[in-house]
């Protein structure tokens, strides 16, 4: 496959081909927190942190569904379906990739690619479904911060 040909699977996706729910999550429950309350959870977190110098970059990539055009166009401008919901840059040129799942929530077939080709490459991959789990991956991944109260207040749930 030629570096400008898309996986048949990445286009159907991309061109709004696939079969209703194939490659989604499994929906959960009405009570339960929804994935962007997660991520959004997960971000305040973030950003409530003292982090110690060599700070980490990170972002949460814009990958979430949207019309097929801007699908195409986006896949056009070289966005590649399977990207984790973080991605942080870490001292030494390291790179740890997040994604977030709901309790109930499940790889897509990209994403499930996208952990195989980070992780032969050296990186770590973490599913987490928590704010607590992205914590144990920043520290096992060496990163260094301080977490003021508020912050630990959220990450456990308090």
């Amino acid at each position: 496959m030629s570096d400008t040909t898309i996986p048949a699977a990445a286009y159907r996706k991309l061109a709004g081909l696939s079969e209703p729910g194939a490659d989604r999550d499994t929906p959960a429950p009405p009570h339960a927190q929804s994935e962007d309350d997660l991520h959004r959870s997960v971000v305040d977190w973030l950003r409530s942190l003292e982090w110690e110098e060599p700070a980490p970059l990170w972002t949460h990539p814009a990958n979430e569904e949207s019309d097929k055009i801007k699908r195409i166009r986006d896949w056009r401008m070289g966005q590649e379906p399977g990207w984790p919901d973080f991605v942080f840059v870490l001292a030494g040129g390291r790179m740890l990739f997040v994604e977030m799942k709901t309790r109930e929530g499940r790889q897509s077939t990209d994403q499930r690619e996208f952990e195989k080709r980070a992780k032969a490459l050296g990186h770590p991959y973490v599913l987490a479904r928590s704010i607590n789990e992205v914590h144990e991956a920043l520290r096992a991944a060496g990163v260094k911060y301080r977490e003021p109260v508020m912050a630990r207040a959220m990450r456990e749930g308090r």
